[in-house]
């Protein structure tokens, strides 16, 4: 009996270690949610691009001052919650960096709901070639049209 119990917290800290390094490694922003939307975990990168310290875990996420603004974050994790459908949208963080808000359902292994992932995936690098890009070619439309004699 012992042995196995043994076995079974080897298998479990293993499991744990492979958790937290998988969550350090992947350099998102991931903020998980109990069903009440209290803190229950989060990356090292959440902490550093949220603010987050240590004793959040546990707190309401009202508590917390976000470094977005996202209007109603609190009602769009409960909207998820409640759909199980769910939800992205572009957001700023106060400097003007571009992030790709995702609020997913927390699943279970039995597939029950039990509260929300929030995940921050930094785009700034793309907006800003988007809209480079998009600069460009209105430059290039208003060249064309102005210099006579060109064909596009």
């Amino acid at each position: 009996m012992n042995d196995e119990l043994h076995s079974r917290n080897a298998e479990l800290a293993q499991s744990n270690n492979d958790m937290v390094n998988l969550l350090a490694s992947v350099q998102l922003a991931i903020v998980m949610l109990g069903p009440d939307l209290r803190i229950r975990r989060f990356t090292p990168m959440a902490e550093t691009l949220l603010n987050l310290i240590p004793t959040d875990v546990g707190r309401p996420m009202n508590d917390i001052k976000w470094t977005f603004e996202v209007a109603d974050l609190d009602k769009l994790v409960a909207e998820v919650v409640d759909t199980m459908a769910a939800q992205e949208r572009e957001v700023r963080d106060r400097e003007g960096r571009w992030y790709l808000l995702r609020i997913r359902p927390y699943r279970t292994l039995e597939n029950r709901i039990d509260g929300a992932v929030i995940v921050f995936v930094d785009v700034d690098t793309l907006k800003r070639g988007q809209e480079a890009l998009r600069q460009q070619t209105e430059f290039e439309s208003k060249t064309r049209s102005v210099l006579p004699g060109r064909d596009g």
